[in-house]
């Protein structure tokens, strides 16, 4: 194997190990389970086109057909935390070309089936397990969905509202560093969902919010953490509030001109915010319009949450004033 899975291996089975004891997986069903992921691994590195990606997926899928039966609840939820981070590296192009996409075709298959179909189901605490995990993934992709299939699982779960203050926030602080590792981001869905999760008991997590950036210094991560500094309020809650909605209008600006729905959305922030808190955030973010793309070593690609932002604050600007 090149050394890019040597590297993958050495990081994912330590990792893994330690998911494994904290869902207390006994080591029969562990050592099944890193055989089938191992020989996943053996037939990605040895795929060189589709027909060969076909033939290794009907292998490995009669060889998990033989596994399942074996596997109790919580080696089950232990193959999910696999799954998610299997299908985030075979995804991100980091082993090899993403076009022997049959492979990661099948993970996806049987982790959809573990959550929508078995629905199987998870504590506050084993979720906690599985965040553990995916914080320390060796390489977080754009494309991988990792933070999106989490987030799957604890909307089914229901597990922040769940959980306990401590374990929401440790829970979120993983996904929010998920997102700090990620390549790029083509949109912030993600973590507009995980503030709409944070609660009027999570003060640290409002306070870790604010001086959340990515390791990217992506331009929308730029624009979001100006709006996050700016104090709107002197409730602190109702001040995290404000901004989270902030961060949604700004998000939602399209087309040339703006929509009913976006003025709308406007105007009633416009009724709790002092103009001169607007007028700061949109000046910041214009000044630094030189984010809107964003540079890797050799392209660059357009930000286009980041141009969202930046047309917001160009229309509040022009006639949100009046």
């Amino acid at each position: 194997m090149d050394s890019q899975y040597e590297n993958f291996i050495k990081e994912d089975s330590k990792n893994s190990l330690v998911l494994m004891q904290n869902l207390n997986v006994p080591d029969f069903e562990y050592g099944k389970i890193e055989q089938w992921f191992s020989e996943y691994l053996v037939c990605h590195a040895k795929s060189d086109d589709f027909n060969m990606s076909v033939i290794y997926e009907n292998e490995l899928q009669k060889k998990y057909d033989e596994l399942a039966p074996i596997t109790g609840e919580s080696a089950s939820k232990y193959m999910i935390g696999k799954l998610i981070t299997y299908i985030n590296i075979t995804d991100s192009g980091y082993l090899r070309s993403t076009l022997i996409a049959r492979l990661s075709v099948l993970l996806q298959e049987l982790l959809k089936d573990y959550i929508e179909t078995q629905k199987i189901c998870f504590s506050p605490l084993e979720f906690l397990s599985i965040t553990e995990y995916t914080k320390n993934c060796f390489f977080v992709s754009p494309n991988g969905e990792l933070l999106e299939n989490l987030l799957k699982i604890e909307k089914s779960n229901k597990i922040c509202a769940n959980a306990n203050t401590e374990q929401r926030e440790r829970i979120l602080k993983n996904m929010l560093s998920v997102i700090a590792q990620k390549e790029y981001h083509h949109d912030i869905q993600c973590f507009k969902k995980i503030l709409n999760l944070i609660t009027k008991d999570d003060e640290t997590l409002v306070a870790h919010i604010k001086n959340y950036c990515v390791n990217n210094r992506q331009g929308c991560y730029t624009y979001i953490n100006i709006i996050m500094n700016r104090s709107l309020s002197a409730d602190t809650w109702d001040d995290f509030i404000l901004k989270k909605e902030a961060v949604t209008l700004f998000d939602t600006a399209k087309g040339a001109h703006p929509k009913d729905s976006w003025l709308n959305k406007y105007r009633e922030l416009q009724k709790r915010l002092e103009l001169n808190n607007i007028l700061w955030i949109c000046t910041q973010i214009s000044e630094r319009e030189n984010l809107k793309n964003y540079a890797f070593t050799n392209y660059t690609w357009s930000d286009d949450v980041a141009k969202r932002f930046l047309k917001s604050a160009q229309w509040i600007q022009e006639f949100g004033t009046a």
